[in-house]
């Protein structure tokens, strides 16, 4: 028999440069700076990307601090999620094959949810077996992010504690897809029966507020049917809404704590209680949304949250002008990063450093930062 002809002779591919960056891919940058260096960094993270730039998987745990082992619960959120993400391959590898065009994420949430009960068991399973680590807890805000055969990207993802998912938006805004595990924003959403909706408004107005000081001053301005002041990044009509919702009393003994209310020890409505975590009652927070082209998904813990949510948009889009005007210490390390996330991550060790600057800062800690763009196109 002769030889085939030169077309009939199957080819290899060439091998991938590892280095090649595609346009029709999502770019992915990740910090995690530790409070300090005589401690261990309570925080962990997780960014895999598919090998074919279809689906990332990314992970912010944040281990509770105050007791000793958080640097191992967030270990093991990490370690469940990474062993799992096999699993979130082989779907989006089926949705491809089958080319099942309306397709949606119902085999992706059925798996995040399973995949909050297998990591809650982990940490409460190597608890019991560390007598040293009684109390080992972590928050956790996983993602996994895919292209749909429209090409769309869509993001489904689960929220434990106050790690926070965002999407910055093409024109700047940061809109929160999780609500934080805190007792105001659960009492408002389910007792009160403002909704999803209303409770993630009510936490936006929050993180725009840079105290309780400033609250009043807002309140007096409504009071006087005043001009609203036009530096200020809050609308009218939420401060309105925070102020008959949840009332005066409440949003300042979640910026006081103890000052506000005098003679209790602990403030059970101050915004750093967490009422759910991997390892105590792991109510999460499920989400699923669209990533329309050229916007970021962005992981953070709550570290960062020392910035109102303006900051932290402006450090993300990297516009110096914006953010110069409110603090030039914080200009000058935002500036310092690579990426938008170390300039998210490093503009909150800035607040944190200079705490006198705003009293939004909860002081020091753990701080990691993860940032996925989403192709233009």
């Amino acid at each position: 028999m002769g030889e085939k002809p030169f077309s009939e002779i199957p080819t290899i591919p060439a091998p991938r440069n590892p280095f090649e960056v595609r346009e029709d891919e999502p770019k992915v940058f990740a910090v995690s700076i530790p409070k300090n260096e005589k401690q261990p960094n309570e925080d962990s993270i997780l960014e895999l990307v598919d090998p074919d730039g279809n689906g990332v998987t990314a992970l912010v745990a944040d281990g509770l601090g105050g007791y000793p082992g958080g640097e191992v619960a967030s270990a093991i959120v990490r370690d469940v999620v990474a062993k799992t993400n096999d699993e979130f391959r082989r779907i989006q590898k089926n949705r491809l094959e089958v080319r099942d065009v309306a397709a949606g994420l119902e085999k992706e949430m059925e798996l995040m949810k399973k995949l909050v009960r297998m990591i809650h068991a982990q940490v409460v399973v190597q608890r019991d077996a560390q007598p040293e680590h009684a109390h080992m807890a972590s928050t956790g805000v996983i993602t996994r992010s895919v292209k749909m055969l429209d090409k769309r990207w869509m993001v489904v993802g689960a929220s434990v504690g106050d790690s926070r998912a965002y999407i910055q938006q093409t024109d700047g805004r940061l809109d929160a897809l999780t609500l934080d595990s805190h007792p105001l924003l659960h009492q408002t959403r389910d007792i009160i029966g403002v909704g999803q909706e209303g409770a993630l408004r009510i936490q936006s107005t929050l993180d725009e507020l840079e105290s309780s000081q400033q609250f009043d001053y807002l309140l007096s301005v409504l009071e006087k049917d005043a001009v609203w002041p036009e530096y200020i990044a809050i609308l009218r009509e939420d401060v309105e809404y925070l102020r008959d919702i949840v009332g005066v009393k409440l949003v300042k003994e979640y910026f006081d704590g103890d000052e506000a209310i005098g003679q209790r020890k602990h403030s059970f409505y101050y915004r750093n209680m967490v009422v759910s975590s991997f390892g105590y009652s792991p109510r999460a927070d499920f989400f699923e949304a669209e990533l329309p082209p050229g916007t970021k998904l962005v992981l953070a813990s709550d570290g960062v949250e020392g910035l109102t949510r303006q900051e932290q948009a402006a450090v993300l889009r990297g516009d110096m002008e914006a953010y110069m005007g409110i603090d030039l210490v914080l200009a000058h390390e935002a500036s310092s990063g690579g990426n938008s996330a170390e300039r998210l991550a490093f503009a909150g060790v800035a607040r944190a450093d200079y705490s006198s600057i705003s009293p939004r800062t909860k002081g020091k800690d753990d701080i990691s930062v993860i940032v996925i763009e989403i192709p233009k196109r």
